[in-house]
């Protein structure tokens, strides 16, 4: 039994279109200005610093509450009776808490959502450059690290950068190849 093959009309081939962003296709991410960096920074900064007072603040409440002796306000120190260990749990929470608190914010969700909280208050996502798709763990961690290092090396020159570029990049963007854009 033989088996008769139709053939196929040949279809056109398409002719390219042009894009015009915005119209036609997907418009072109927005790098995000310096400004509303600045400002996800300082919400995150502030997250940062809320959550170590009040570790803070609840250690030196529970150090003073339970020292019922005389406290040595030069050394802070009890002359009595010994403070409740709890209070050095919170003194010590205080300095981990917020370490980790940076760990979870910059490279978890970051990495993985493409934002941090201050990010999110903004509109603002971290990206790959090239390709717009979240960074992941270890690009975000890489990203943390090159902030804080380029930022001390250059003496703050890197936060400054986007003031002056038209796509408004840091260094630390710059070797990672990442980019902040705005969610709009």
């Amino acid at each position: 039994m033989a088996v008769s093959v139709e053939p196929r009309p040949v279809e056109k081939a398409a002719r390219p279109r042009r894009v015009i962003p915005g119209v036609t296709g997907p418009a072109a991410p927005r790098h995000a200005r310096w400004a509303r960096r600045a400002g996800a920074a300082l919400v995150d900064l502030l997250i940062y610093g809320v959550v170590s007072g009040i570790m803070t603040g609840i250690g030196w409440a529970i150090f003073l509450s339970s020292c019922e002796g005389t406290v040595d306000a030069n050394n802070l120190v009890c002359l009595g009776d010994d403070p409740s260990p709890f209070a050095n749990v919170f003194l010590i929470a205080a300095y981990v808490v917020p370490v980790v608190a940076v760990l979870l914010n910059a490279v978890v969700l970051q990495g993985l959502r493409g934002y941090t909280l201050g990010k999110a208050a903004f509109g603002l996502r971290a990206v790959h450059g090239s390709s717009g798709a979240v960074m992941g763990f270890w690009v975000g961690f890489s990203r943390l690290v090159l902030l804080v290092v380029l930022t001390v090396v250059t003496l703050g020159v890197n936060l400054l950068l986007p003031l002056w570029d038209k796509e408004r990049p840091t260094l630390h963007d710059q070797v990672l190849g990442t980019a902040v854009i705005r969610n709009d």
